[in-house]
């Protein structure tokens, strides 16, 4: 017998319950705001269920409040778009990769800590990528 099951793109009903249990599994204390659950049902989950899997462990992880918002979710799940607007011809990947930083650190206003949370990498690793010559954001 063969049993065949859908890819969570195609079944968009189960992204708030699975969301839910992964939830209880990682951040039992935790919910997701209205807004957070309708960017991650939107998503198409290429990674299937796997991925949102770490989606909601990561936003447990990085989050301190109770409610996981939008923005505390990965930037590829939270704007798909970002992925046609970064690929231009005649870039090396080096910089795309600091073209892609550096866009990221405007929509962050020049916030070091929050754009390496967006990005998903260590602050340590974004101040390498970025290079010494990159002035600190006055406070």
């Amino acid at each position: 017998m063969t049993l065949r099951l859908p890819p969570l793109r195609e079944r968009k009903e189960d992204v708030a319950l699975l969301s839910r249990h992964f939830l209880d599994r990682f951040g039992p204390h935790k919910k997701l705001s209205p807004g957070a659950l309708s960017t991650l049902q939107q998503y198409s989950w290429p990674g299937n269920v796997r991925e949102l899997q770490m989606v909601i462990q990561r936003a447990c992880i990085l989050t301190a409040k109770d409610t996981i918002d939008g923005e505390d979710l990965p930037l590829d799940v939270r704007d798909q778009n970002w992925k046609s607007a970064a690929v231009r011809t005649g870039l090396t990947l080096a910089e795309m990769e600091k073209e892609y930083i550096e866009t990221v650190l405007k929509e962050n206003e020049g916030h070091r800590g929050k754009t390496a949370r967006a990005l998903g990498i260590d602050p340590k690793t974004l101040y390498n990528k970025l290079g010494p010559e990159r002035p600190r954001k006055k406070v």
